[in-house]
């Protein structure tokens, strides 16, 4: 049997968001346990994961279409490697083929699934504006990061009193931890460092651990193709507005 945990490129014990601390902190309990444990488990630390139905892409074009505004933390200058569903999963397939890619030593059980195209969240809102061809209706704003968390600490507020689920609520993107984890860069260590991470900057292991290539899957972009279908879907006036063929 093996035992596969799903993390976050992100996750570190050291991170000023909670859920990337929390994230960390999974990882760590699960790479101590038992060895009967430790030996059965395979972690994955994926790059913000774009889909048809993605909470990412979709997220951003949801702002562009129905929002006033569409806030970036800091201007969305912060980088990231966005990767396709498709490749994790077969990562996962090919990670469960492979005896290699098992704990307990971090090297072997961290997996960082990252795509092939390194750019920032602002390059992301331009793609989706771009694609859905509504440039000109660009309702983005920069918002620096302390006014970002004053401002969605009402909606923080309310959801620690309401129900989950509410519509109101549920964008996460609209929230100070948001505001934090998208402050810190997602990608893996190798390239935000030239050197090892250790302690909290690697989430309290020591930051090696495999990738795509040590899986034999080779990551699209997210830029172009499959990747984009759902924006293009999203056209207001049409799957085909703008197409020249």
């Amino acid at each position: 049997g093996r035992l596969v945990h799903f993390s976050d490129i992100g996750a570190g014990e050291g991170s000023a968001s909670r859920r990337m601390r929390s994230k960390a902190q999974g990882d760590a309990a699960l790479l101590s346990a038992s060895s009967g444990v430790a030996h059965k488990l395979t972690i994955f630390r994926p790059a913000p994961v774009i889909g048809d139905e993605d909470d990412f892409l979709n997220n951003l074009m949801g702002q562009a279409k129905f929002s006033t505004l569409m806030q970036l933390v800091d201007g969305g200058e912060q980088r990231l490697a966005p990767t396709h569903v498709s490749d994790v999963a077969a990562a996962v397939v090919a990670a469960l083929r492979d005896p290699r890619s098992v704990g307990p030593d971090p090297k072997d059980a961290l997996h960082y699934l990252y795509g092939p195209e390194v750019m920032t969240l602002r390059d992301l809102a331009d793609l989706v504006f771009g694609t859905l061809h509504e440039t000109r209706d660009d309702n983005s704003v920069p918002v620096p990061k302390p006014i970002a968390k004053a401002m969605w600490a009402p909606l923080d507020a309310l959801r620690r009193r309401c129900p989950p689920g509410l519509p109101f609520l549920a964008n996460y993107m609209q929230s100070a931890d948001w505001a934090e984890e998208i402050s810190e860069e997602k990608l893996p260590p190798s390239l935000k460092a030239k050197r090892p991470l250790t302690g909290a900057e690697g989430g309290g292991m020591a930051a090696y651990g495999r990738t795509y290539a040590d899986l034999g899957v080779f990551p699209q972009r997210v830029t172009e193709g499959l990747a984009v279908e759902a924006l293009r879907f999203g056209r207001t006036g049409g799957y085909s507005l703008g197409d020249t063929k």
